[in-house]
């Protein structure tokens, strides 16, 4: 079984008010939770912070996953309550070139925020993905691409017990760059997966503007679930100007637009709380 919890759900930036209440305003975060409780932490948005209150009584070692480095990626990390027990194990681990780890320490500089990361009292260690050791399920299998995303992004796969879910919040399915992926290319990847979490942030009317800028349309991700035959589709990385109606409204749009399509794949607008399982 694997488990899916939802704790940062937004693009970009961080929103809060009464207009974003029901799906929630934190930047993405995610806790995948596997047999014999052993887990996952997907990013540190400021989601993490909501994350770390959860956990802050438990002393088992934490593994931190990062897809890639913006800010709203990681900008929840320095509030992250277990960096400051005494000897709490946290994993940082990624699948980029060496020297991704000055991303994490340099935004705890002693100028941006006031803890520096060298005076943390955890124990703080960094892995490239294929060499550290982990103790998840020896049956747990994690492949990785790259994703359209500029500064880099890394999709993760997780396939346990024939079960399989992909991690895809920023990609830009409909990139111009020479070098970028096709919808076919993803479709590959991401073929006859239980669950596609993947990125949703612009309307279609609005993609074209915001070429170059890494996020996907509704159409394009709809046709990629379809093409890849997903069982379950999970739209994340809400723009931060989208209120909880606009989102309702934009399911709305996706369920006319699979229904016109006979498209048979499930829909669910990610938000913060929401559990999933995979069994």
């Amino acid at each position: 079984m694997i488990r899916i919890k939802f704790f940062g759900v937004r693009g970009s930036l961080p929103i809060s008010g009464d207009a974003y209440c029901r799906y929630g305003g934190k930047t993405t975060c995610l806790q995948i939770i596997l047999e014999n409780g052993h887990s996952m932490i997907i990013d540190a948005g400021t989601g993490i912070v909501d994350l770390g209150d959860q956990i802050i009584n438990k002393t088992d070692p934490l593994y931190l996953y990062f897809t890639h480095f913006h800010w709203d990626h990681i900008q929840g990390l320095p509030f992250f309550k277990p960096l400051y027990i005494p000897n709490q194990d946290i994993h940082f681990i990624a699948d980029h070139p060496k020297g991704w780890e000055n991303n994490i320490i340099s935004q705890m500089n002693g100028q941006q925020f006031p803890v520096k990361f060298d005076h943390l009292p955890s124990k703080c260690t960094f892995h490239q993905l294929n060499s550290q050791s982990r103790p998840l399920p020896s049956t747990l299998r994690i492949d990785t691409v790259p994703a359209n995303h500029p500064g880099g992004y890394t999709v993760y796969k997780l396939t346990l017990d024939q079960k399989s879910i992909a991690i895809c919040t920023d990609n830009e399915l409909l990139s111009t760059e020479s070098s970028a992926r096709s919808v076919s290319d993803f479709a590959k990847v991401f073929k006859q997966c239980d669950l596609l979490i993947h990125d949703c942030q612009y309307l279609p009317e609005e993609i074209q503007e915001k070429s170059g800028w890494g996020h996907s349309d509704y159409r394009s991700v709809c046709d990629l679930a379809a093409m890849a035959n997903i069982k379950q589709l999970v739209l994340t990385h809400h723009d931060p100007c989208r209120t909880d109606q606009d989102i309702d409204e934009m399911r709305e749009r996706i369920n006319f637009y699979i229904k016109e399509k006979s498209y048979s794949f499930s829909i669910t607008m990610a938000y913060e709380g929401l559990s999933l399982h995979v069994v």
